[in-house]
């Protein structure tokens, strides 16, 4: 004869008084690890733009190379849109020209360019000009960030080497046909106020990003030493 088991003692469930104590744990440990993540997405973000940027002003060199003919790489200050395109572009509108991704040129002028292009062994798609926004709310910093050696060619109008479109009051760097340019420092800025700066040798047209560091507009103390530059 087996004995009976004895019943099981019920599991005893949490109360709402402990549901609410558990919540507002995870809610406090949210809080204070929220700040840690936002910071590392919104530098993630600003680095992510300073590539991009030195990814464009790479391609502008290859463009004017492979065109002959000189390329501008230009941005709008306060803001994160930034073009490529020919000069000679930039001088028929008068330095005034906005570029549409969707439709640069006349559809003639793409088919002549597009056949010189090919008959030179070049690749068509360099030649068209990019109108891109930089992303997560990175903007290019104000025009006194921004230096630039930028003497003119002899094989350059005059017009497309000034630094500054007086037009547009957008800031260009101006490519030659063989390449050269003048050195360059771009200066972004995050959404959380964190500055990275993009140095560009036109000599040599190779680019360095800087580590994100926090920089007060008004003074050049930096409260984060920059760590040795990234090479292209």
């Amino acid at each position: 004869m087996t004995l009976p088991r004895p019943p099981k003692p019920a599991r005893r469930a949490f109360t709402l008084v402990e549901l609410v104590a558990v919540l507002a744990v995870l809610a406090i440990l949210a809080g204070l690890a929220w700040p840690r993540l936002l910071g590392m997405f919104t530098r993630s973000e600003l680095v992510e733009s300073g590539k991009r940027v030195r990814t464009a002003l790479v391609q502008t060199r290859l463009r004017a190379i492979e065109s002959g003919q000189p390329w501008i790489f230009r941005f709008t200050p306060g803001s994160g849109r930034y073009e490529v395109l020919p000069a000679k572009k930039v001088l028929a509108d008068g330095l005034s020209s906005s570029v549409s991704p969707d439709a640069p040129f006349a559809e003639k002028s793409n088919r002549d360019r597009t056949g010189m292009l090919r008959s030179a062994g070049q690749r068509p798609h360099m030649a068209s000009p990019v109108c891109e926004t930089l992303p997560g709310g990175v903007v290019f910093a104000n025009t006194a960030d921004f230096s630039s050696d930028n003497s003119p060619a002899a094989d350059t109008e005059s017009l497309a080497s000034q630094a500054i479109d007086q037009a547009s009051r957008k800031i260009q760097l101006v490519f030659q046909a063989n390449g050269r340019a003048p050195d360059a420092r771009i200066v972004l800025v995050g959404s959380d106020g964190r500055r990275l700066e993009v140095a560009f040798r036109g000599l040599t047209g190779t680019a360095t990003l800087s580590r994100p560091l926090r920089k007060p507009v008004e003074t050049a103390s930096e409260e984060e030493s920059p760590g040795p530059p990234e090479a292209q």
